[in-house]
């Protein structure tokens, strides 16, 4: 199926969208020219005028994700709705978001972002000397630096590891300075997750993250982490064994709790990692996105 992408100066085609078009087995073909199947955007209001100008010619697929954006003030959330209720097919990444969407079309799809299986390692990977416990993330996500910063001081047992851009943090890198059991790796990727024992999530719970599952978060799980986490809507949502905490000495406490229990720990690790391999496998989200596709040929 020939697609041509379409997005705003308001909001670049994102991360999301761009990995479903490139999905092994989707049988998708992106083209910014000549003769299209299909007009894919992952913006509500782009699709509003998508339904308009294609309106009987070619179905609208409107992509949304679920992730916390800088949405421009003077947006309008009418013609939002209006493209949401008119494209042919809304597919979204989240249980929360389905919820949401399904009160405004029918036409939807849960489709989990596909997450590619954890990169094998030459030798088993040497953990840190801890207990090592952190984060891995990008440094624009809505976390709370000061909670991992705080988890450092009270908790001086820990060995606190952050990784990759959230590294460069200025008040992490202020942190480092005076708390010699905090650590920064800012060229570290996900393979710093199965060096650690647990992953700490410190994101900010509030009415923009309530229906988003975290990249960072799918990725530790991927890896068999055992989790803490703030009790973001999307995850208490999901079947998965997460301990959640809402301050640092909360964190503190939960950490404590997964080394004591060794073994429930690694069970939860397993159980974290066999929920990505079963919900975020690739190759069935391509399958499934293929036979949604192929349910819009006769929607026009």
């Amino acid at each position: 199926m020939r697609v041509r992408t379409f997005s705003s100066s308001r909001r670049p085609l994102g991360n999301r969208l761009k990995s479903l078009l490139a999905l092994p087995g989707a049988d998708l073909s992106a083209t910014a020219s000549g003769p299209i199947d299909l007009a894919a955007t992952d913006d509500a209001a782009t699709a509003a005028d998508l339904v308009r100008d294609f309106a009987g010619k070619l179905p609208v697929w409107l992509d949304l994700d679920g992730a916390p954006t800088q949405q421009n003030a003077k947006h309008n959330r009418r013609r939002e709705k209006a493209g949401i209720q008119a494209a042919n097919l809304v597919t979204v990444a989240t249980r929360g978001l389905w919820e949401e969407i399904r009160e405004m079309t029918y036409r939807v799809v849960l489709l989990p972002d596909p997450v590619a299986p954890p990169s094998p390692v030459s030798g088993k990977a040497t953990p840190l000397i801890g207990p090592a416990v952190g984060y891995v993330g990008a440094a624009d996500e809505p976390w709370q630096a000061e909670m991992v910063t705080d988890l450092a001081r009270i908790a001086r047992k820990l060995a606190v590891h952050i990784g990759g851009a959230a590294a460069r943090h200025p008040a992490i890198i202020k942190a480092e300075r005076a708390l010699p059991n905090l650590h920064l790796h800012p060229d570290a990727g996900n393979e710093l997750w199965r060096r650690l024992r647990a992953a700490v999530f410190p994101y900010v719970v509030d009415t923009p993250t309530h229906n988003w599952l975290p990249a960072p978060l799918l990725a530790a799980w991927s890896e068999g982490v055992p989790t803490v986490t703030t009790p973001l809507g999307e995850v208490m949502r999901l079947p998965t064994p997460v301990l959640t905490a809402t301050t640092a000495a909360g964190m503190a406490g939960q950490i404590d709790a997964l080394l004591a229990t060794p073994d429930e720990a690694a069970e939860d690790g397993r159980a974290l990692q066999a929920f990505v391999e079963t919900e975020h496998q690739p190759a069935q989200l391509a399958a499934r996105l293929r036979e949604t596709l192929k349910g819009l040929e006769n929607t026009i």
